[in-house]
């Protein structure tokens, strides 16, 4: 809290978290979110003018990304540094002389913002509009530096002064050790073994945006079914050929003259040159006793 803010002019400025913290698409169900960290960091460096630090790993296409992104806004792709791990993210951004910190967004990372108020280098968060439990703003000092759309996140960065830094640096200093430095985690632990455990924190306030949220699930149901791929057109199948009329049989070369009446035992001789249906029908008025016409 005690170093000069801003010596050259420029907002130095740094994030931390891993990979999921800014990228859900690796999720079975992706948490759909209007704001991406790679398309607004363009905006954020362009302002600022600085450098900006990323603290954690980038998957490749994250990586490429934002690359891409600050390309396309002519900014200078050194002003850019990745630093994959550290031992300890307070002290990294004070040897980098961070003079902001922006915490990750969609997802907030509580951890970071602790070891951020621990070394004195003022916030900037992220007021996630689905729920409170995806931002760090009840875990940190009072009047913290905040954004929700990306109108608000340029007014605040363009309002920076070295005196604003400088202020919200001891603010954080100061929250830190009043609330989390591990004396009192220990103070808190011991008050709760003898029965007298510290006051609950009040609840979170938080203002959803739900018909933000409604767009965003639309959205993200509507691209995933234009990624889907096209069903097959079915191909009508031409109608099957009619099968050939069986081939009459022929029993004899000379026409066959069938008696009126015949004995049973006629009929049988003469079975061989007569066609089925001629023998059935005189056995059928020979049993019946029709009478020849």
């Amino acid at each position: 809290a005690d170093k000069p803010f801003m010596p050259t002019g420029v907002i130095t400025t740094a994030t931390s978290g891993s990979w999921p913290k800014f990228d859900t698409s690796y999720l079975k169900a992706p948490v759909p979110y209007q704001y991406a960290y790679a398309d607004i960091l363009p905006s954020i460096m362009r302002i600022t003018g600085g450098r900006h630090y990323h603290v954690g790993p980038l998957r490749e296409g994250l990586a490429a990304r934002i690359e891409d992104g600050l390309t396309a806004a002519g900014i200078d792709r050194e002003r850019f540094v990745n630093i994959p791990w550290v031992d300890d993210v307070g002290a990294e951004l004070v040897a980098k002389e961070v003079d902001l910190y922006i915490g990750s967004f969609p997802l907030a990372g509580g951890k970071a913002a602790i070891e951020v108020m621990a070394a004195g280098v003022p916030l900037l968060l992220h007021s996630n509009y689905v729920t409170p439990f995806f931002t760090d703003i009840n875990e940190v000092y009072p009047g913290v530096l905040v954004w929700r759309r990306p109108d608000e996140l340029q007014r605040v960065l363009s309002d920076v002064t070295p005196e604003l830094l400088s202020e919200h640096a001891v603010r954080a200093r100061s929250f830190y050790e009043n609330y989390h430095v591990p004396g009192r985690l220990k103070a808190a632990v011991e008050d709760t073994l003898r029965g007298c455990p510290p006051d609950a924190p009040p609840p979170a306030k938080h203002r959803a945006n739900t018909l933000q949220r409604f767009l965003d699930i639309r959205t993200a149901q509507r691209s995933a079914q234009a990624a889907r791929p096209a069903a097959p057109v079915p191909v009508a199948k031409p109608p099957p050929a009619p099968e050939p009329a069986p081939a009459p049989v022929k029993t004899s070369a000379e026409k066959v003259e069938v008696p009126k009446t015949l004995t049973l035992s006629q009929a049988f001789r003469a079975a061989v040159p007569m066609r089925s249906r001629d023998l059935i029908v005189i056995l059928w008025r020979r049993l019946v006793g029709i009478k020849p016409t």
